[in-house]
């Protein structure tokens, strides 16, 4: 039976959503007359973050007038896979700077954990220890992004479902040069 599951993002259950549902070995002649049918559930086979983690898939059944002649597997599998939970942090200030060829860039403010998308009954900290902040890139922009480079580890049981993001932006502006001194040179004659 071909089934296609929906990746999810973490929520701390295994529900999984069947996204289609089909299956072959139905005679030609009888595909419109038996369909799967029932209450059927997908679950994945734990709740934490993984790639192409299997889904078991229970509670087929087929229906339809020529259903009768057919011996259906009432369970299947099929993968998806469940990402990180995005968490951010807040209280931290990062300025405009001129480009100086580095992707590090300072703040201001001490980091606080914005755990309203904590799956609820779940308890995520955060530790610090020598935070460093940095641009994806060195180049010149407006509302450039900021990622954590090091110093913020999230804890808890479930905090490897977890990832922390910023909502800070900066602009990295020209870096302003200038001409030390002119001389001028006679021509010659």
């Amino acid at each position: 039976i071909p089934r296609e599951v929906a990746n999810k993002t973490y929520d701390g259950t295994t529900t999984a959503t069947i996204t289609s549902c089909t299956f072959g070995g139905i005679l030609p002649s009888d595909t419109n007359y038996v369909h799967i049918a029932g209450t059927y559930t997908a679950n994945f086979v734990d709740a934490n973050v993984g790639v192409n983690k299997t889904v078991n898939i229970s509670g087929l059944s087929l229906l339809g007038s020529l259903s009768g002649n057919y011996n259906l597997t009432t369970t299947a599998s099929s993968t998806a896979s469940i990402t990180n939970r995005v968490l951010y942090l807040s209280g931290i200030t990062t300025p405009n700077r001129a480009y100086d060829a580095n992707t590090d860039e300072s703040f201001t403010g001490t980091a606080v954990l914005v755990v309203t998308n904590v799956v609820s009954g779940e308890t995520v900290g955060l530790t610090t220890a020598s935070p460093v902040l940095g641009f994806l890139t060195k180049y010149i922009g407006n509302n450039k992004p900021l990622v954590t480079v090091s110093g913020y580890t999230l804890t808890g049981a479930t905090a490897g479902n977890y990832v922390l993001a910023l909502t800070n932006l900066a602009n990295i502006t020209t870096f302003l040069i200038s001409v030390g001194s002119i001389t001028r040179s006679e021509e010659s004659r």
